[in-house]
């Protein structure tokens, strides 16, 4: 879709504990060596052992699967109504196995890795390269993205990435939530009825805000900070919780990378989209013009974005807006503190009472 002007992570988490993570935990495999890693203080994490190779699409792991027979003898699937994942279920599932107690994941792919998904949990993913223009990333399943394992630290692991679950919305779900802001389906999402994609939003709030999570990015200038609600999504893919199959034009699409070399198939966040700068709900962004093959495939003229690149210059963007569109939401959904507040102000006004 459209290249965004100059959103990149600011390396800062979300506005609450589930919001979307840069990566799984890895445990085992996906290293750049063959020789077993360090054990954590903790004795739960551990980098390097087997693996190294890059899975294909061949893999039998990642596969997707409604049952256990879907997948190869040993492997069992993991369903969308499963929560094994860290509350949540893979959406379409897919063929894996718990590699907790010990990492089995070479037997059946050697480029495989185990990661933590819980804290008593562990599944083998299929790996995968950042980057790479492979047609049959992740199986070529618009249900996944190639994203980015965490070592112990909390920084992201060397090697390949791993396919992540990523839900393109609520139909990819069969039933249960899409909740953007860890890719996974779920029986109740918290930001339903919040902050929609692209507003300005509060980090570290005590209640998540926002439909998707709220994400610092970094500004133009390489200093600021843009708290900005958006979700996890595969750049290529809608995703974003908007219906490809609906007629009408999409509010947000997948078209911010994770990394400057992510490609189509690759781990993203959701932008707001637009067709003139009134429409944009983050103070001061502007409608930046989108190519015309991404207007075409979107039915939207813009992206909403910082005003300047990296440089000052001023993007092209569409200040006029034609007769009849929609501003902003003049009126988003007060944040969680305000309703508390508001809240708190009746309760004592009944007790003076």
């Amino acid at each position: 879709m459209g290249a965004s002007a100059a959103l990149t992570l600011s390396g800062c988490g979300s506005s609450s504990g589930n919001g979307p993570p840069k990566g799984g935990l890895l445990l085992d495999g996906g290293s750049t060596g063959g020789s077993s890693g360090a054990t954590s203080a903790g004795g739960s994490t551990s980098v390097g052992g087997s693996g190294g190779a890059t899975s294909s699409s061949s893999s039998p792991i990642g596969k997707s699967c409604l049952v256990d027979s879907d997948c190869l003898a040993g492997l069992t699937c993991v369903t969308t109504a499963s929560d094994a994942l860290g509350g949540g279920g893979p959406p379409g599932g897919f063929c894996s196995l718990d590699c907790s107690a010990e990492d089995s994941c070479a037997q059946y792919d050697q480029g495989s890795i185990c990661l933590q998904t819980s804290d008593t949990a562990a599944y083998c993913f299929e790996s995968c390269t950042i980057g790479s223009s492979d047609a049959n990333k992740c199986h070529a399943r618009s249900d996944m993205a190639c994203n980015q394992p965490l070592d112990s630290t909390g920084a992201p692991a060397s090697g390949p990435g791993y396919c992540s679950p990523t839900c393109r919305g609520d139909f990819d779900c069969k039933g249960r939530k899409c909740d953007l802001s860890s890719g996974l389906c779920v029986d109740t999402t918290a930001g339903t009825g919040k902050l929609p994609i692209g507003s300005k939003c509060t980090p570290g709030a005590t209640v998540d805000q926002c439909t998707g999570a709220c994400i610092q990015f970094l500004g133009v200038d390489g200093g600021s900070t843009l708290p900005i609600c958006t979700g996890v999504c595969s750049l290529g893919q809608l995703g974003c919780d908007q219906d490809p199959n609906s007629t009408a034009a999409p509010d947000s699409a997948c078209d911010i990378p994770v990394t400057d070399t992510a490609t189509t198939g690759d781990s993203g966040f959701c932008a707001q989209l637009c067709d003139c700068d009134s429409q944009c709900r983050f103070p001061g962004f502007i409608c930046q013009t989108l190519p015309s093959a991404a207007v075409s495939a979107l039915g939207r003229s813009g992206q909403c974005t910082p005003a300047t690149d990296s440089t000052g210059a001023a993007l092209p963007h569409i200040a006029t807006c034609p007769t009849g569109t929609p501003v902003a939401d003049s009126g988003p959904p007060p944040t969680p503190e305000a309703d508390a507040a508001a809240d708190a102000a009746a309760d004592a006004g009944k007790k003076k009472k």
